[in-house]
């Protein structure tokens, strides 16, 4: 199956219900690993939906979690807010970015920076997630081309390189 990572931060800032609801649509078995992060009330309401669900996705809901690089590893896709670490990570793992709801600064130059270089795409009331995910996996063209921009363009050893930099210039 799909396997799509689904995040909201580390205070859970995302509708999971709603996306999933709107992802079970298309008609493709999705799995679904869902981190609420420190939002008590989401991981009520996913773990609610998904016990009552009677589709052909699967759902596993989670709180707060330490293996984020576990779950990525384990997913054909992520959709979350374009947060430092989580984009960094992501990169790393070339693993393609639906992102949401950026907060101004640095949230909005990531997604900038993300999607000018095709790397990820933007989650919009014009190009809502069913339609984002829809295009990323009905196109194996598209899917190969965006993993293959990010291993490109992404530096997974980018902390060991800094170093060594750092410490030539000493």
């Amino acid at each position: 199956m799909k396997t799509i990572l689904l995040m909201g931060g580390s205070m859970g800032h995302a509708d999971h219900v709603k996306n999933i609801e709107s992802l079970s649509q298309i008609g493709t078995p999705f799995q679904f690993l869902v981190v609420c992060g420190n939002n008590k009330k989401m991981l009520y309401h996913v773990e609610q939906f998904a016990a009552h669900y009677q589709g052909s996705c699967r759902i596993y809901p989670y709180g707060f979690v330490h293996n984020v690089e576990v779950m990525m590893s384990a997913s054909d896709c992520i959709v979350s807010k374009p947060g430092g670490l989580t984009v960094s990570e992501a990169l790393a793992k070339n693993l393609p970015m639906l992102l949401f709801d950026p907060i101004p600064g640095h949230e909005e130059r990531n997604v900038d920076f993300l999607v000018n270089n095709g790397m990820a795409a933007l989650i919009t009331k014009h190009f809502p997630i069913d339609e984002a995910v829809y295009e990323l996996f009905c196109n194996p063209v598209r899917l190969e081309t965006v993993r293959r921009t990010m291993s490109e363009i992404a530096h997974p050893d980018a902390t060991e390189r800094l170093a060594e930099f750092v410490l030539r210039k000493r």
